[in-house]
C-alpha cells in the first residue's frame, strides 16, 4: 500500500494499460488522472507494426501490473483472427501478470455481429481465467472504482516497485530551476521514468537527430514491413511541430505531426535501397525515438503542457521561446534559398 506519512517516500509501480485506440479515450483520461501520481504508466496502441508489437510485449514483461480497458469494440484483428487487445490479455496471462480488467457495460445489441460476438467471447474468457470484470457504465463511474480496485490489487499482489529516496537527492549537485521543472513534468506528465529525462541536453537548431520509423512498402503485388533510419535537423522538426501547436493540441498530435512529415519523404527514403518500391504507407516513428524527441522539446522549452479546467486530456502548446526559435530557423532557411 501507499505510505501515509507526508515525509515517507511514495512507492510507484509500472502499470501497462491495454486498450483499443479511439474506443475508451475518456476512460484512458480517468486512468491518467487517478494513477499517474501513483504509477509509471505505459500504453498499448493496437496495430500491426512489428516494432510497436515488440515494444508492447517488452512493456508487459517489465510491468508490475497490467490494466485492460474493455469498451464497445473488440479491436483491430491480428492474422490469427484475435484482436490485438485480446492478444495483449493472453500474453499478460502467460507472463502471470497481476491485472485489472475494466469492462464498459453497454446495452445489449439487437444484432450480434462478428465484432460483438468476439467481444463477448473475450469477456467470457477473462472470467474463466479467474479475472473478475470491474463493470462500469461511464468514465465517471470508473473514476469512483479505479483507485479502490488498484489499491486492492496492490494488497493482493504486493511487489517492490521503485522509489526515489530523499537522501539520494541530497547527495546530488544543485539543479538548475529548468532541470527541476523538467523533473516535475516527468513525474506528473510523462509515461517515462524520471531517469529518462536526465539524459536530455540542450540542442541547437542546426543539430541533427537520428531516428527510426516503420513503413509499409509496396513492390509489385507484395507488401514489405520495413524499418528506415533517417537523420533530421532539429530546426525542421521544430517548424513542423510549431506550426501545428500554436494553440493547445492533444499529446497524440505530436506523433501524428512527425509521422505525416516522415510519410512525405518515405517513398524516396525506401527507394534508395529498393528502387522497385512504388508506394509507401502507414509510417510510424519508433516509440523510443518519439519519446526522446518529445522530451527534448520539453527540455529545450519549445513545448509546454497546458492545463485548463475544461480539458479532459493532456495537451501540448508551443512556448513563446519556441515560437522565436521557429521564426529564427525560418529566416535561416529563407536566406539559404536566396
Amino acid at each position: 500500500m501507499f505510505q501515509s506519512s507526508a515525509h515517507a517516500p511514495q512507492v510507484r509501480h509500472h502499470v501497462h494499460v491495454c486498450y483499443v485506440p479511439g474506443d475508451v479515450e475518456h476512460e484512458c483520461a480517468a486512468i491518467r488522472q487517478h494513477l499517474s501520481d501513483r504509477a509509471f504508466l505505459t500504453w498499448s496502441q493496437s496495430n500491426t507494426d512489428p516494432v510497436q508489437l515488440g515494444l508492447i510485449k517488452k512493456n508487459i514483461d517489465h510491468s508490475d501490473y497490467v490494466l485492460i480497458l474493455v469498451g464497445e469494440q473488440y479491436g483491430a484483428l491480428s492474422s490469427s483472427g484475435a484482436s490485438f487487445l485480446h492478444l495483449d490479455f493472453i500474453y499478460a496471462m502467460n507472463q502471470s501478470k497481476p491485472m485489472l480488467v475494466c469492462n464498459l457495460v453497454v446495452p445489449e445489441s439487437k444484432t450480434v455481429d462478428y465484432d460483438r460476438r468476439k467481444l463477448l467471447e473475450f469477456k467470457q474468457q477473462v472470467v474463466r481465467c479467474g479475472k473478475p470484470l470491474i463493470n462500469y457504465g461511464n468514465s465517471a463511474e470508473l473514476h469512483a472504482k479505479i483507485l479502490t480496485s488498484y489499491s486492492a490489487l496492490l494488497s493482493r499482489y504486493p511487489c517492490a516497485g521503485w522509489i526515489r529516496q530523499p537522501v539520494e537527492e541530497s547527495k546530488k549537485p544543485a539543479l538548475s530551476d529548468r532541470t527541476q521543472e523538467i523533473r516535475a513534468i516527468s513525474r506528473s506528465e510523462s509515461s517515462m521514468p524520471v531517469e529518462a529525462m536526465e539524459d536530455q541536453y540542450q540542442v541547437s537548431l542546426q543539430d541533427e537527430v537520428e531516428l527510426i520509423y516503420a513503413v509499409h512498402a509496396y513492390q509489385g503485388g507484395n507488401l514489405k514491413d520495413l524499418r528506415v533510419k533517417k537523420r533530421l535537423i532539429w530546426g525542421d522538426i521544430l517548424t513542423w511541430v510549431g506550426e501545428e501547436t500554436r494553440m493547445p493540441v492533444l499529446e497524440d498530435v505530436f506523433a501524428k505531426i512527425l509521422n505525416d512529415h516522415l510519410q512525405l519523404s518515405s517513398l524516396s527514403d525506401v527507394q534508395r535501397k529498393l528502387p522497385e518500391v512504388h508506394a509507401t504507407a502507414k509510417v510510424r516513428i519508433e516509440a523510443e525515438d518519439l519519446n526522446r524527441i518529445r522530451n527534448q522539446f520539453l527540455f529545450n522549452d519549445w513545448l509546454k503542457h497546458t492545463h485548463q479546467a475544461t480539458d479532459e486530456h493532456k495537451k501540448f502548446m508551443l512556448t513563446p521561446y519556441g515560437a522565436r526559435q521557429m521564426a529564427q530557423w525560418k529566416n535561416i532557411k529563407a536566406r539559404q534559398i536566396v
